[in-house]
């Protein structure tokens, strides 16, 4: 097996504190926090990719980038980089080959001529002159320079890009500022032609990787993200997760070198990145029970808190009980038997029929924190107490 070549793509991530770029989609956070929006919102977007307030691309569009580094190379990577705002140790991986039929193309590092000119040159549009690099291929280009004093080799990132087309559909997002937004990008778990057909989720740590587990079984079981962006089980079931820090150690330390890519990774390498529980059925009555018994605790506060607290003031609003613990089983069985509705991302509310008396939000508390209890001490602690505020 070769160790310097693979049929993998990744798009790694980096942190993100740029409100300049297009759109403010992929929010503010580290890498990690990044990545986890790219499966929250089911897609990759394009960038400009700005660095001090200006693009680095050619051709005036933005491009989604991705490297065929293998996976070791891109570990020595960032290590090496040390900065996590250029390069960090998270990216989602593809198959080479359909991202090339997505109409992705490995970049052009330099060009014969030497001194190229600019037709224009600004913050979001550089654009080369046409007798130089016609305009379709301008987002290819990457600058390359060995003999100057402003020596530039980017070379080694064997980088490709996407260049935004309406391939897709729009791709929508909540901004930061509240409302809806939308961009054309390549979305990565799709039953949509010209779809990835496998995804691998790249993460550092072993933690990390628990966490990933349970947001993507929250997208099978939904089969959408709380935007209605729809997400394919097929493409989800066949997808997997890599620790890097395992991958690293498995190389230098334990010397297996067919780790270097993930071709040569083994299947206990390549982690589930879903929690679902078939044989759910045995929980069905005490779940029955419990919401019985907490239904009843939560409607006799209910009435006690109205004798006791009769003037209904304070904010007005609403107690709700939720689970983030969408890979137990109990929280399977209760979506399957409608006890529990969601998932909404990565959480569900539970379903509980309780009296309310009064609007105020103290009153809704009162009624729901016995319930709560019941079900924590009944079924399992993965409940807890939320609100909304009218």
């Amino acid at each position: 097996m070769r160790h310097d070549i693979t049929k993998w793509m990744i798009h790694f991530t980096s942190d993100f504190f740029n409100e300049d770029d297009y759109g403010e989609l992929y929010g503010y956070g580290d890498a990690y926090d990044v990545l986890k929006t790219i499966l929250r919102i089911n897609g990759l977007k394009p960038s400009y990719s700005l660095r001090n307030g200006k693009t680095t691309l050619f051709g005036g569009e933005p491009v989604i980038c991705a490297t065929e580094m293998p996976i070791y190379s891109l570990i020595e990577y960032v290590k090496s980089r040390n900065d996590s705002t250029m390069v960090g140790g998270y990216g989602v991986a593809f198959l080479k080959k359909e991202f090339f039929e997505m109409g992705a193309r490995p970049v052009i590092y330099g060009l014969s001529k030497e001194k190229l000119k600019y037709k224009k040159n600004g913050k979001y549009i550089r654009l080369l002159e046409e007798k130089d690099l016609s305009l379709t291929e301008q987002y290819r280009y990457v600058p390359f320079n060995l003999s100057s004093n402003k020596w530039i080799d980017w070379s080694h990132e064997r980088e490709w890009r996407w260049k935004e087309s309406n391939l897709f559909e729009d791709i929508t997002q909540k901004g930061s500022h509240g409302c809806y937004e939308h961009f054309n990008g390549i979305p990565i778990f799709s039953d949509e032609e010209k779809s990835f057909s496998e995804i691998g989720v790249l993460v550092w740590t072993r933690e990390e990787a628990k966490e990933i587990q349970k947001e993507l079984t929250s997208y099978y079981i939904a089969e959408e993200n709380n935007y209605e962006t729809p997400f394919s089980k097929d493409v989800l079931a066949n997808s997997f997760i890599i620790i890097l820090e395992e991958i690293e150690k498995a190389v230098k330390e334990n010397r297996i070198i067919d780790f270097q890519t993930i071709d040569g990774l083994k299947a206990e390498q390549l982690i589930n990145p879903l929690i679902i529980h078939d044989d759910t059925e045995c929980h069905y009555e005490i779940i029955k029970q419990a919401i019985e018994n907490a239904e009843i605790a939560g409607e006799k506060a209910a009435i006690k808190d109205n004798i006791d607290n009769p003037i209904d003031e304070g904010p007005c609003g609403s107690a709700r009980i939720i689970s983030y613990e969408i890979d137990n089983p109990i929280i399977q069985e209760m979506i399957k038997k409608g006890y529990a509705s969601g998932p909404y991302d990565n959480w569900v509310w539970i379903n509980l029929d309780i009296k309310s008396f009064q609007q105020s939000l103290n009153h809704s508390f009162e009624a729901f924190a016995p319930a709560l209890e019941i079900l924590n001490e009944e079924l399992a602690d993965i409940f807890e107490l939320d609100h909304w505020l009218d």
